[in-house]
């Protein structure tokens, strides 16, 4: 009888837990595969709002399968360590400029020092052309895949505590930089650039430690500089756009779907981002001028001479680029 009893409650445990089993497997599959995305900008900014946008995007088209939880701001780790986290696949999505991906990929960092476009649009036709398409395998060489690469953001201005109306006033100008792009290209230029976290470009200004900083007018705002800076250079010196990269592995790894959804999802958020983010321009422009910043706009054609004249002094820092600065040049 004992026996039979205990059988019988045997039984029923197993029931019960093969039961629990299969409702645990529904709820996770309801839930949805979650992946984590940090990107750089701040909080409510263009890029910010358009992540969210995507992610919203993501799980509607994947039918639910999918959830991105956004990290803005860093919240994860800086540039660098956000891009090593994706590539070992700890982390599953990073958003950030182009000129980040020069640490990963020696291409990249043509694509951001300073001068080598002349509009935002140059930058697109670029990025479509074949020059984009061969350094689009030799990111996925180095273990990354990227959604999408044509998340515009602003051009790039110095703001600091002098003027910039000639070449010669860059001789020396501590100027806080956070790419290698930057920081070899305003070398040539005289400058002394100094690498800072974003989260620490204040401090640093305001404190001295940087006579400048050189960022997108919507940066130069949201992060406070505009409080620091006395004036503002409209160098126009970087025309850039951000990437959507994911571990390769990770990608492939995914139901073909999953996949779809993400680069939709991905290419929908580069338009909603896009008109935000140009949207916005003016509108920042006056709020930094409104708060006392000084703006002047030196002649450009000044500085990209310069940097031409020296552009072997690149390539032989980066073998890879070799040729690249005057392909780059030809696309019109």
């Amino acid at each position: 009888m004992k026996r039979k009893i205990l059988f019988f409650f045997l039984t029923g445990l197993l029931a019960l837990l093969f039961s629990l089993s299969a409702f645990v497997q529904k709820a996770q599959a309801q839930a949805g595969k979650e992946l984590r995305l940090c990107h750089n900008s701040n909080i409510d900014s263009a890029t910010d709002q358009a992540s969210h946008k995507f992610a919203e995007w993501v799980e509607k088209k994947s039918g639910g399968k999918v959830k991105v939880i956004i990290y803005p701001r860093n919240q994860l780790g800086g540039n660098r360590e956000l891009l090593e986290q994706v590539k070992m696949g700890s982390l599953d999505m990073t958003l950030m400029g182009l000129g980040t991906m020069g640490y990963m990929v020696e291409e990249y960092n043509f694509m951001q020092i300073p001068f080598a476009f002349r509009s935002q649009e140059h930058i697109h036709k670029v990025l479509d052309s074949e020059i984009g398409k061969t350094i689009e395998k030799t990111v996925a060489a180095k273990g990354f895949f990227l959604l999408n690469q044509k998340w515009d953001r602003l051009p790039r201005h110095i703001a600091g505590k002098k003027p910039i109306h000639k070449i010669e006033d860059l001789k020396n100008m501590k100027i806080r930089e956070g790419t290698p792009a930057f920081h070899e290209g305003m070398k040539l230029l005289g400058a002394s650039p100094v690498k800072i976290d974003l989260n620490e470009m204040f401090i640093a200004l305001q404190q001295g430690i940087v006579d400048a900083v050189e960022l997108p007018l919507d940066y130069i705002y949201d992060y406070s500089i505009h409080e620091a800076a006395k004036f503002l250079s409209l160098t126009y010196h970087t025309y850039g756009t951000q990437f959507i990269a994911m571990n390769k592995k990770g990608f492939e790894s995914l139901p073909p779907d999953v996949q779809k959804a993400l680069l939709e999802a991905a290419a929908e958020g580069a338009d909603f981002n896009n008109k935000l983010t140009w949207g916005q321009e003016d509108d920042y422009m006056k709020k930094i001028e409104k708060a006392g910043v000084k703006i002047n706009r030196p002649e450009y054609s000044q500085f990209p001479k310069v940097l031409e004249t020296h552009i072997a002094v690149l390539e032989k820092k980066w073998p890879a680029c070799k040729g690249l600065f005057g392909k780059i040049q030809t696309v019109k």
